[in-house]
């Protein structure tokens, strides 16, 4: 599979997904214009990635702080779990799944405990400054 790479910008995260590392990753602000949009490839590569995963997949996220729920945080935290529950196959499927969600705001860690409790899977929380020890031993 192709792998996409996403430069962030100031309304839209930063996207590397990897199948060959099985590495999937979100880092930043997520409010873009239209969500459908920007999610849509996004969607469409996790549909595929799940009929044929790495044997260890890796989930980092790392939402910036967002203030409370309007009309596109909830479309686009529709998207982002449509796509998580996506990679409950992939446990499924006796594979593993690591989902590390960090956060430096309250709100973005009760989103990522929301998700596990929706989704069935285990995430490991972690501050937002504990990202970088997490590349280091990667």
């Amino acid at each position: 599979m192709k792998t996409i790479t996403i430069q962030g910008t100031a309304k839209t995260p930063s996207i590397m997904f990897n199948s060959d590392k099985g590495l999937l990753e979100i880092k930043g602000i997520s409010m873009p214009e239209n969500s459908k949009d920007f999610y849509k490839p996004l969607i469409k590569w996790c549909e595929k990635y799940v009929n044929n995963p790495h044997e260890r997949t890796i989930i980092n996220i790392q939402l910036e702080d967002f203030d409370a729920p309007s009309l596109k945080v909830l479309l686009i935290c529709s998207d982002l779990l449509y796509c998580l529950n996506l990679m409950k196959t992939i446990k499924e499927s006796h594979r593993d799944i690591l989902i590390n969600w960090f956060y430096k705001d309250l709100n973005v860690m009760g989103l990522g405990e929301d998700y596990e409790k929706l989704t069935g899977l285990q995430f490991q929380f972690s501050r937002k400054s504990q990202m970088e020890d997490m590349y280091t031993n990667w």
